[in-house]
């Protein structure tokens, strides 16, 4: 009896073949600047060579980007762009940015380009543009600055695209999204403005984060799950993700917005469920907090093993005090 191939042998093999060393970094890498973790950045810089490596899964998404987004390039040049209105055209692939303030805050990275536009027979350049490809579930929800806000990595495009088109003397962005399972007709453009104040902010944390690594001192991590469970980093900086006994002071101002837009809608609601599955991600449970008007406790329970296994149950308990109505 004849055995079939073992596929996951070639699959491995084909991801170890495409896997890169790791190498030092002596920048701020652009397409990083975004993240919210200060300590995450310390480490791609001074303890680089602590990184766990990526799981085969991961790897495997990213080998389908790298894969497609060449040839997406070639579809949007050759057959699309040319018959939008205005023509319009990606060109100046890979071109390392050159900018004497980003080198001033040790920041760097290359584009995967400009936007152009076809304006009385002349090519304009008016953004820095990207290609991402994404999963369909992601690519719906896609469609504004805002909706770039509801996904970790989604949020680095931001500054990523920001930085690139400050270093370039662009006041826009431009993003196309692509859904990986339609790459002919599912594309959407989301379009933004270059956020000077922002910029500002992302150059001043290039600035900590430079002393940091000159002093040898890493800054302090944001501990929490929802970020700090995916990190590359994780068993190298053991974030203080355990139960204390104090109540913790949570001061992060995305979290605290979010709580206040889910206390504003109605059960039921697209954006509360989706609201409320994100900010309590990133509370560590039985972790009694405050963050702003809201109060967090914890009910604890213990399952006995039945029909299912025995497991502990936290069940969140959440106050709120309107400072509208302090009665």
């Amino acid at each position: 009896m004849q055995n079939p191939p073992n596929i996951e042998t070639g699959i491995k093999g084909y991801l170890k073949s495409t896997a890169r060393p790791l190498t030092p970094q002596h920048v701020n890498r652009i397409s990083m600047i975004g993240d919210k973790c200060l300590r995450k950045l310390y480490y791609m810089r001074a303890d680089w060579d602590k990184a766990e490596p990526y799981s085969d899964r991961v790897r495997g998404i990213f080998a389908t980007g790298n894969e497609l987004e060449p040839k997406l390039l070639a579809i949007f040049n050759d057959k699309i762009g040319p018959l939008c209105d205005p023509p319009s055209r990606i060109v100046g692939t890979q071109v390392s940015t050159k900018d004497k303030l980003l080198a001033e805050y040790k920041i760097g990275g290359t584009i995967d380009g400009y936007l152009e536009i076809l304006v009385d027979n002349m090519w304009l350049a008016i953004a820095v543009a990207d290609i991402k490809t994404c999963a369909q579930h992601l690519f719906e929800g896609y469609g504004n600055l805002a909706s770039l806000r509801d996904h970790t990595w989604s949020q680095r495009y931001i500054a990523q695209l920001m930085m690139y088109s400050f270093a370039h003397n662009l006041e826009y962005c431009a993003i196309l999204f692509v859904n990986k399972s339609n790459i002919y007709t599912d594309w959407k453009l989301v379009w933004f403005a270059v956020d000077f104040e922002y910029v500002e902010s992302l150059l001043q944390k290039a600035k900590v984060i430079n002393e940091a690594v000159d002093k040898g001192r890493p800054p302090a991590g944001v501990n929490r799950p929802d970020l700090c469970n995916s990190c590359n980093f994780l068993s190298h900086c053991m974030p203080e993700l355990s139960i204390g006994t104090k109540t913790k002071n949570i001061t992060d101002k995305d979290l605290l917005t979010d709580m206040l837009r889910w206390q504003q809608l109605k059960s039921g609601h697209a954006e509360y469920t989706k609201l409320d599955k994100k900010w309590k991600a990133a509370i560590v449970k039985g972790q009694s907090a405050v963050c702003g008007p809201f109060f967090l406790t914890w009910t604890k329970a213990h399952r006995k093993e039945t029909v299912y296994p025995a497991k502990t149950i936290w069940k969140m308990n959440v106050k709120y005090a309107d400072p509208n109505n302090p009665g």
